[in-house]
């Protein structure tokens, strides 16, 4: 989990919310790319192989944008709400952006 996806989450104006995305999270890290569409979704827009991780809490439909890296683990990059039907280029640029910085740190590649 990157610094920013922390502070959406610790910082959201919605606390009930907050708590959402960290289940949706927990599940996630429990059931990986094995859980329904209805909590995950692939991003075809993307260069990389880019997910997003869907919670919808009352009115709030709120995204978290992941990759699969390192065998059963996810890079979480960015999150944010989501207003209209499409995934904003700029949130798929700023993802792909956080994992190419964390490949250079690791010195690898996602796995496929």
């Amino acid at each position: 989990m990157t610094e920013e996806v922390a502070q959406y989450i610790i910082n959201h104006t919605q606390p009930k919310v907050s708590a959402k995305i960290l289940h949706d999270i927990m599940l996630l890290n429990e059931f990986g790319l094995m859980l329904p569409d209805r909590y995950i979704h692939r991003i075809w827009d993307s260069n990389e192989k880019l997910w997003e991780l869907r919670t919808k809490f009352a009115r709030y439909n709120e995204r978290t944008l992941f990759f699969s890296v390192l065998c059963d683990k996810f890079l979480l990059t960015n999150c944010f709400r989501k207003t209209s039907s499409k995934v904003p280029q700029s949130e798929i640029r700023k993802a792909e952006n956080i994992l190419h910085e964390f490949l250079q740190t690791i010195g690898g590649k996602i796995d496929d």
